[in-house]
């Protein structure tokens, strides 16, 4: 808050000005001091006692209010009407946001100064109500867009009561009785909605015969003929009684939300509740007078939470709506939650403490230096160039505006010179020094690995279990399937690119399905289980004594695992202790399947501890499986459909802690033990092999410089069409998968799906896909033979051993 005072001693020759301002000073600053005064003469618990109240006001209003304005338990299908008829708007007030941001940016707005500062705020909350605005009137496009209208609303009237109401009160019980009084918002939405639920049989989603479902389609006037029956037949209307019929089978997102929307709104409520009670806990046990050496358990908290609440929240949703693709409702709310979430904790914990705890942590000061690795540099050309190029559009205009409009940033001779930016200027001649025949390379080989993983062998995999779960159910029993799918599942564990999670996922349709008649459902999901867990733990033994050890040897091999490097001897110095640790269980399930178990083979690990460090992976298997199993349930309607996806998420985010688990434990005792492992990196024959590799490393630098004057033009373009083709070829995959390629599940059969024929799964714009991908391999061919030839002209004689 800026002090009233600064300017008191200036425009001394206007006494009567002065005189008129000051009065009007003294009488705001008369009110708040008498309810100072007030409130100074009660007792602190008095004091605590209406700083409660109030911000039990602040938290019930708008919670309040939202169940009123966007539930049934109010006017929320009026509401939501007058929004839906008028959705043109949201188009209206989404392109005059999008001009008044792009103005503030375009004319520096962070340096108006004068009487233009008074505009700047006024147009950037201009700006903010534009978002909200445009949020409500989308409300048909994206139901969730209230609920985010709400969340940040709530987050701006605690920051107006922190500042003018409750401004005296210390931070950490601030958020202590925001927590409180959030708390008990979400208790008391709660209660409303299972008062509501409870008050009528009917009232239960979707109600006795759909009654509830096709009631509430009706009021919000669902575009009901666009959706499918239960049957999967077209919705067709002759008369009203077929209309009513079509929205009772029709899944409508809007409906459900107006239904739901108390539940939702304590669910918020709750989470941010929780989050508060977190800073506050952070706050109050913090001590300023040391740094920390990790990061603070109120903040491992938090991030705990916000985690598993994320994860809740999603399983919920999508359990709950059946089928009502809540997902983009559920990341929408997420991410607006998020965003809240992180400028709490940047407020309460502050900017720089923030990042000097989580520097503190071994693995991401290792992330943060290799921020600009050259492969980095690549990824970042991948993902982010088209927005790069508007990035540089927006600079060259902002850099107009700098030149022809006094109010904007002040400039020096040198700077006005420029097209771009000073700021864009600098990227650009630093961008320029980069290495770019290695980047581009990289760009394609980055290309290659998102081509191969989420298009070759994702595709080519689910067709290949689709064909073995149809062959396998038309000629086998449970028996027969089980060995079956045993020795395929084996020969799948030992192919190092394919992970395990394709193979329990078949699991829980192949066995299932053929062990069903005979054991029932849920016991065909048991017996897949047991199989799959003692098919992974088999295929760990094969790959550590029958790949690993016998290739411990080879010391080329030793130099590929990279032995003689501290990472390497940090995980075997893990895995090497005698208990089960934290550490050793996390590398053991957390790492990638065939690579871990060969690793452990080169280090001549003990096998047997492998296994049990290994036991836990059977809470990853058993959500992998029940997915599979609930494919096979996905006709019976109900929440089968929602389960399915529901628990391969599950399973995806645990293999995904348990990775950064190991990476966070690995990193910490390479940080830790970093002397005593580099006396550790002690392999002779791998360190000639590095020697080796650095000198032909060089040699390869020298003859591919692309700022050399000797290397060929041709081939720079050959390097820029290569990228170009396969990155056009990548965004095209990513971008219209779905007209790239006919959908496509393991429970589907070639021959009724893809008539027969294996190659109708491509369709056309997937076929040009296919063909830039193959372009750019080719430019890779290229570029590779060209590089080989010439490190070959500069052969040397104590390099006859290397070949490029």
């Amino acid at each position: 808050i800026p002090n009233q005072n600064t300017d008191s001693n200036n425009n001394n020759n206007n006494d009567h000005d002065d005189n008129n301002n000051s009065s009007s000073n003294n009488n705001t600053t008369t009110v708040t001091a008498e309810l100072d005064t007030k409130l100074s003469l009660c007792p602190s618990s008095c004091l605590e006692f209406f700083h409660l109240i109030v911000m039990m006001a602040i938290a019930l209003v708008p919670n309040m209010m939202f169940i009123y304005i966007f539930s049934d338990l109010g006017s929320g299908a009026s509401v939501y009407l007058f929004f839906a008829h008028r959705s043109y708007l949201a188009y209206v007030f989404f392109f005059l946001t999008f001009l008044i941001f792009l103005s503030l940016y375009v004319l520096d707005f962070s340096h108006w100064q004068g009487r233009l500062k008074g505009l700047k705020y006024i147009s950037f909350g201009s700006g903010l109500a534009g978002i909200g605005l445009t949020l409500l009137f989308a409300a048909r496009i994206y139901p969730a867009a209230p609920m985010c209208v709400f969340i940040f609303s709530s987050g701006g009237l605690f920051l107006l009561a922190r500042m003018k109401l409750v401004h005296k009160i210390r931070l950490d019980k601030f958020y202590y009785f925001t927590s409180y009084s959030l708390l008990l918002s979400s208790m008391i939405a709660f209660l409303l909605f299972i008062q509501y639920v409870f008050s009528n049989k009917n009232n239960f989603w979707p109600g006795e015969k759909n009654y509830l479902k096709r009631k509430y389609n009706i009021r919000v006037e669902c575009d009901c003929l666009i959706g499918k029956t239960s049957n999967n037949l077209t919705c067709i209307v002759s008369t009203s009684s077929d209309y009513e019929e079509c929205c009772e089978n029709f899944d409508c997102l809007e409906a459900y939300l107006l239904w739901f929307s108390p539940f939702i709104a304590g669910i918020i409520s709750f989470m941010f509740g929780l989050l508060c009670y977190f800073l506050g806990k952070t706050l109050s046990t913090m001590n300023l007078k040391h740094n920390n050496d990790g990061i603070h358990p109120g903040l491992k908290l938090f991030g705990i939470f916000v985690t598993v609440t994320i994860l809740g929240m999603w399983a919920s949703a999508s359990i709950a709506g059946a089928g009502m693709e809540l997902s983009n409702a559920v990341l929408m709310i997420t991410f607006v939650g998020l965003g809240l979430v992180g400028g709490a904790v940047i407020s309460t914990v502050g900017w720089e403490r923030l990042k000097q705890a989580f520097l503190s942590v071994p693995i991401v000061r290792r992330l943060v230096g290799s921020f600009l690795s050259d492969w980095v540099k690549a990824l970042f050309l991948v993902t982010s160039t088209p927005i790069f190029i508007i990035y540089l559009g927006l600079s060259l205009i902002n850099q107009f505006a700098r030149k022809k409009f006094s109010f904007t940033k002040e400039m020096t001779q040198d700077e006005e010179s420029l097209l771009l930016t000073t700021t864009t200027d600098n990227q650009i001649k630093t961008m320029k020094k980069w290495a770019w025949t290695s980047l581009l390379v990289k760009v394609m080989y980055w290309c290659l690995a998102f081509l191969t993983l989420n298009v070759g062998i994702s595709k080519i995999t689910t067709l290949f279990l689709s064909w073995l779960n149809e062959f396998l159910l038309a000629h086998f029993g449970v028996l027969e399937v089980t060995v079956v799918f045993v020795a395929v599942g084996m020969t799948m564990f030992l192919l190092p690119p394919v992970p395990g999670v394709p193979v329990y996922l078949t699991g829980g349709i192949i066995l299932v399905n053929s062990a069903t008649p005979s054991l029932g459902f849920w016991g065909g999901v048991i017996y897949s289980c047991i199989i799959c867990f003692l098919l992974k733990l088999g295929a760990i033994w094969a790959e550590q004594k029958g790949i690993g050890e016998l290739m411990s040897g080879n010391a080329n091999i030793r130099y590929m695992v990279g032995v003689n490097s501290v990472t390497i001897q940090a995980i075997r110095m893990i895995l090497e202790e005698k208990k089960m640790t934290l550490a050793k269980v996390s590398i053991l399930c957390g790492g990638p399947d065939w690579p871990t178990s060969v690793l452990t083979g080169i280090l001549k690990l003990s096998v047997i501890e492998m296994i049990i460090g290994s036991l836990p992976v059977f809470f990853l298997v058993i959500p992998c499986v029940c997915a599979g199993a609930f494919y096979l349930r996905v006709a019976d309607g109900g929440v089968w459909g929602s389960l399915a996806p529901v628990t391969v998420s599950l399973a995806a985010m645990a293999q995904m802690g348990a990775m950064f688990a190991a990476l966070y434990y690995i990193e910490n005792v390479a940080d830790k033990h970093k002397e005593i492992l580099q006396r550790r990196c002690n392999d002779e024959a791998v360190a000639e092999l590095e020697r080796k590799d650095r000198i032909k490393q060089e040699l390869y630098r020298k003859v591919t410089d692309f700022h050399s004057p000797i290397f060929p033009k041709w081939l720079k373009i050959n390097l820029l069409i290569g990228c170009l083709t396969l990155g056009t070829s990548c965004w095209i995959f990513f971008l219209f998968g779905s007209q790239c390629f006919v959908p496509y599940e393991i429970t589907d059969t070639i021959k009724d799906k893809l008539d027969g024929n294996v190659i109708n799964v491509v369709l056309p714009l997937g076929w040009w896909a296919t063909g830039f991908m193959c372009c750019g391999i080719l430019n890779l061919w290229i570029f590779r033979r060209w590089a080989s030839s010439e490190m070959k002209k500069q052969h040397r004689p104590d390099h006859h051993d290397n070949h490029f």
